[in-house]
């Protein structure tokens, strides 16, 4: 829950003067937090004076036979991701679990699911790509 999260994080905060941060894994199906839950969760963190990084992102989606639709909507997925992080001073850092989807673990762990990142099989700049780079 979020007030064990917090109150975690307050513990942690206090036994320690290091540098104290959080990670979030983010490896999603067609359902991602929205722009707005996200952008409130990095704020309660830095409220609490913890830096938020989002590590390993990656969003799947069916294959073959991804709609015109679930596309556009993993491409505002990952913008939303991107914007959420730039509108918290304290969200200092996105890695993106790969380069291109010919390298991706998704499709031997999640069978029916890949093109998770921003490149294609080919290295071609994909949708997502453009949704990150215009978030930036």
């Amino acid at each position: 829950s979020d007030l064990a999260t917090d109150s975690a994080l307050r513990l942690l905060a206090a036994k320690s003067s290091r540098y104290m941060g959080a990670a979030a894994g983010a490896s999603f199906g067609q359902a991602t937090p929205s722009r707005a839950s996200l952008t409130s969760t990095f704020s309660r963190f830095a409220a609490l004076g913890v830096k938020v990084h989002i590590t390993e992102l990656d969003i799947r989606v069916r294959v073959p036979g991804a709609t015109a639709a679930e596309l556009a909507a993993q491409a505002s997925a990952f913008g939303d991701i991107v914007a959420a992080c730039r509108a918290v001073q304290l969200c200092e850092a996105i890695v993106v679990w790969g380069v291109s989807d010919a390298e991706s673990w998704v499709p031997s762990t999640f069978p029916g699911y890949g093109n998770a990142l921003l490149f294609d099989n080919t290295y071609a700049k994909k949708a997502t790509y453009t949704a990150v780079k215009n978030a930036l």
